[in-house]
């Protein structure tokens, strides 16, 4: 005979024992854990972020290179570099 609480335990235990069992899963140790997995997510995200950071360094450099590589470019730029100042009130 099955005493009277029987179902209302059942019910109760039910729930807490999925609880438990993700919480066990969460935190489950190794490197397939969700933590370990999750904390690899962010670096990779990081690291790839980072790269994309450096890619459009690089292409802003490689453009300025570009611009004083050209001689016409380079010509004006002295030009208005090592010109004299010239006052412009009459």
């Amino acid at each position: 005979m099955k005493p009277a609480n029987y179902h209302s335990r059942r019910r109760t235990i039910l729930p807490l024992l999925a609880v438990l069992l993700v919480i066990g899963i969460i935190f489950l140790p190794g490197k397939n854990g969700a933590v370990s997995v999750l904390l690899r997510y962010i670096r990779v995200r990081k690291k790839t972020a980072e790269q994309h950071r450096l890619k459009r360094e690089i292409d802003s450099l490689e453009r300025t290179v570009r611009l004083y590589q050209d001689p016409s470019y380079a010509s004006d730029l002295a030009r208005r570099l090592l010109a004299p100042a010239t006052d412009t009130n009459p």
